[in-house]
Order: structure tokens, then sequence, then C-alpha cells
């Protein structure tokens, strides 16, 4: 007699949260990242994991193949094989300090970077940050991004089911789904590191005892006192009567908001998790154990999973919702960040109205004028601002060593923008035709490197030529006169002067 189908799949899908400099600085988490992908480079190859979700960014990928330029050709071949998901972003950006502009090259770059290494994941993926601003879908749009997943945060008065319609300000629709219980981490937390250990975590026994074993490892000195405990020795054998029927029903409960009721998401990862070689053994017991017989548990891609919530999704049953998904309690989308180290968001804010308002701009006109182009700076400061703009880093919550780093960043940033916008108003004002005025006429060349027309009043420093008292300064206010750029008068009012040293 043939086995009768299974109708209910939980869907488990192994990923992990990397950021790039949030509990520890950028090179400490560098050294964690190579030991985290030659692990899971290794398992990949051995088919012991499908498929590996790496955050949706790239940045990861090319921080580690900076270190192992040699891993490249394997990092390609498991990317174009669906087996290492990375992208669409650059990297894990906070939406809200940032400028849009930002966004959008976050997300160029994001792609052009994954399609180099043999593929784009091209799912809105944001289990990250403090929140959605009300334009990501359209900003996806653009990017063929038809489906998003959102951590924080939409409430339940919202979004009573975990899958709906997210409608942006200029109407723009796509799918998107909130995580259940747990958010990105529900299967890793409820069944994954508790199976590891032999230890139910989240009960009261989830803490470190001396006398369970494992090498500790701490600094004692006072300059790096306050840094974390490590243990050393990674488990080598799993705990397979910790999975309990109990135990498979608090998972799958996890995930009841959802509209799918025969197909749940199982996130198998958290912060800084990696890949577990055991792991299969641990899906095996799930479907030995599980007291019903009609659900099955898969290891699967976040690729295949989207594809069936698309499939047997009905959008035209789906709530609505509209604007940004931020709502509260401040807790729930980590609130505390918005007035977290404020001058470093200043700081932020001017670094990127100089390169997107002032440098790029004027770099572009003065190339259309005939002067040489400057893409290689230009990038190298989109380069250093995106890498300013992960969560953790451009709200500073971090430590002090990694604010430091991110301020470096802004200020190079700024440099660069400076020095490419003298450039470009210089090679400008070279090619101006002056053939109309007389020699000894004092010019002033006004830039407006924004694109639609400004009043407002200019404060100009003038050092007028030639010796004291050689010229008439200032000019009458009936002689200080504005042209466009085709030589007609603009309406100028003269506001005065005074006299400076400097």
């Amino acid at each position: 007699m043939a086995k009768q189908a299974k109708k209910r799949t939980a869907h488990i899908v192994s990923h992990t949260h990397w950021d790039r400099e949030w509990r520890y600085p950028m090179w400490e988490t560098r050294l964690m990242l190579i030991d985290f992908l030659d692990e899971l480079i290794d398992v990949l190859e051995s088919d012991k994991y499908p498929s590996f979700l790496l955050d949706g960014q790239v940045i990861p990928v090319l921080d580690y193949l900076e270190v192992r330029p040699e891993m490249r050709v394997r990092v390609e071949a498991l990317v174009k094989a669906g087996k290492l998901l990375i992208g669409p972003w650059l990297l894990l950006p906070d939406e809200y300090p940032i400028d849009g502009e930002a966004l959008v090259r976050n997300l160029l770059l994001g792609h052009r970077r994954a399609e180099a290494l043999g593929g784009v994941f091209n799912v809105g993926y944001t289990s990250f940050g403090w929140g959605q601003t009300a334009q990501l879908p359209q900003i996806y749009a653009g990017f063929d991004i038809d489906v998003a997943m959102v951590g924080k945060r939409v409430c339940n008065e919202r979004a009573p089911d975990s899958e709906f319609l997210w409608r942006a300000p200029d109407g723009t629709e796509l799918l998107a789904t909130r995580f259940g219980d747990l958010g990105r981490q529900n299967f890793y937390f409820v069944v994954h590191l508790s199976a590891l250990f032999g230890i139910d975590h989240l009960g009261p026994d989830w803490v470190y005892r001396w006398s369970q074993g494992g090498i500790a490892y701490h600094r004692a000195d006072t300059e790096q006192m306050e840094q974390d405990h490590f243990r050393l020795d990674a488990p080598d054998h799993w705990h397979r009567e910790t999975i309990t029927p109990e135990m498979i029903e608090r998972a799958w409960k996890s995930t009841d908001d959802s509209l799918l009721d025969n197909d749940r998401l199982m996130m198998n990862g958290c912060d800084y998790t990696a890949s577990q070689p055991m792991f299969p053994e641990m899906v095996e017991r799930l479907n030995e154990v599980d007291p019903d017989p009609g659900r099955r548990w898969v290891h699967t891609s976040m690729t295949d999973f989207v594809a069936l919530m698309k499939q047997k999704l009905d959008r035209a049953k789906l709530v609505v919702v509209e604007g940004e998904l931020r709502d509260g309690p401040a807790g729930a989308t980590t609130g505390n960040a918005l007035t977290t180290r404020l001058y470093l968001k200043r700081l932020n804010k001017h670094a990127q109205n100089l390169l997107i308002r002032f440098a790029e701009p004027l770099s572009i006109l003065s190339a259309m004028a005939g002067a040489p182009q400057q893409d290689a700076l230009l990038a190298k400061a989109w380069q250093f601002l995106i890498e300013s703009h992960p969560h953790d880093s451009v709200n500073g919550v971090t430590q002090d060593k990694t604010v430091a780093d991110v301020e470096n960043r802004l200020q190079q940033v700024i440099d660069l923008s400076q020095t490419l916008g003298n450039r470009a108003m210089q090679e400008l004002v070279r090619r101006i035709n002056l053939s109309a005025y007389a020699e000894d006429d004092v010019l002033l060349v006004v830039f407006n490197p924004l694109p639609y027309a400004r009043r407002e009043v200019l404060e100009t420093w003038v050092t007028p030529p030639g010796a004291s008292g050689a010229m008439d300064w200032p000019p009458p206010a009936d002689e200080a006169q504005i042209f466009d750029a085709d030589g007609r008068p603009v309406a100028t009012q003269w506001q005065g002067c005074t006299d400076e040293c400097y």
C-alpha cells in the first residue's frame, strides 16, 4: 500500500545575520567571518546544506575574498548553483538616517557585485534595521524586486496575518511577509540551540556552568576586560533526546499568523551563526518524532520558499498595509538607536550632502563640458559613504573603536567631495568665455549644483585685486549683477559688505 503524501511542510531555511562591525570592531569580526565562510563553503560543497542565505547582502563575501582570493572560484560556483544566496543589498543599512539616494546606490552596487559573483538573491530581505521607509516598495520596484521580507516592524493590528500587500505612497505594491514569533530565529532558538547543547535555550537553565566543561576564554587585562567571554571548543555531538513532540509543536506554532496553513517558514539562524555539519541528523530526528503523520520537516532554500509563497497566496485576499513599517512600542524597533551619538548622524548628513548634492553633480557637469571624468574617485567616495551605513555603524550603537572608524570614513567622503567639487568648478571656470568683459572686471562665478532654481542670500569672501586703494571696492550696489549661464541678467539685490582680515 502506497504511503499517503504528507500535506504539511515545515521549510527550514539556514541563514545568518552578519553585522560587519557591531559587537566587535571590523577586523575581529573579519577574522570570525573567515572561519565562518571557510566552514560554510565545505558544508555547502558536501551537500550537507541545500542552501544558505547570507543575510540579504554581498559585503561578507567581498570581505572574505579580500583575504581569501584563492577561494573565488569555489564561491562563484556556489552562488551560480543557488547554494550561497547573496544580495540584493551591498550591506545592511538603517533606512532612516541615510539619504534615499544612498539606499538606491546600496542596492545598485549590491546587484552589480552579486551578479559578478554569479547571481543575486533578488528578494527585499530586511530582517535587520529599525524600520522600513514607506518608499521602499517603489525603490525595490526599480530593481524588479516584488517580494519583501521584513523584521522590525509591522504590528499585528495593521497586519494581522504574516503575509500582506505593502503599498508605497506612489501606489507601488509588493508582496510582503513579516516573520513569526522570535523573528528571524524562531527555529534556531526553539530547536537548534536547544538540541546542540541539550538545554532549553528559552528556559531558565540556559546559563554557562563551569562544571559542564568547555574551554572558556576572556581577556582579564584592564584594557580588554569589558570584552565578551568566549567558549573555544565547538560541540562535537548533539542531544537527540532534546527534540521532543512538544518542542516540534512549539516551533510550528511560532508561525501561526501565517496564511500558509500547511507551509511554515522555520528560520535557522541568528546573529553571527554559522553552519552546523551535524544539522542533517537533527532534521532526521524531527521527522522521526513528529507526532503529526501528515507533516514533514525539510531543509530548503529561501529561493524555493519565496517561489512557493508567491504560488500559493491569493493576493486579492491579502490585507493592504500603507506607509512606513516602524510600529511601536519603541523597544520593538530598537528606538534607542534614534538618539545614540547624534553627532555621528549629523556628520553623515554633511558627508551625504557634499557628495550627492555638490561633488557628484558638478563633476558630471564638468565632464560634459570636456573635463576629465572622475569616476574612480567618485566611486571611492561612495564606497566610504556606503560602508558607513550599516545600521549599527551609522547609529553608533557599537564599541567606541567602531565609531572612530565610521567617523574616519565619513571624513574621507567630505575630503573627497570637497576636492572633487573644487576641481570641477576649476574646470568649468577655465571654460567660461570672458571675451565680453574688460580685463579689470571683477567676476564672481555662482554655482548651483542642485536640480532646481534657488532664491537665497549668498555670502561671499572676496579678495579684491591690486594694492590697497588701487581700485574702488566694493562696487556700487547698482553695478553688482548676476548673469545666468546664457549671459542673461538674473534678479540681484546687493546686501552690503564688511571689511574682514583673514
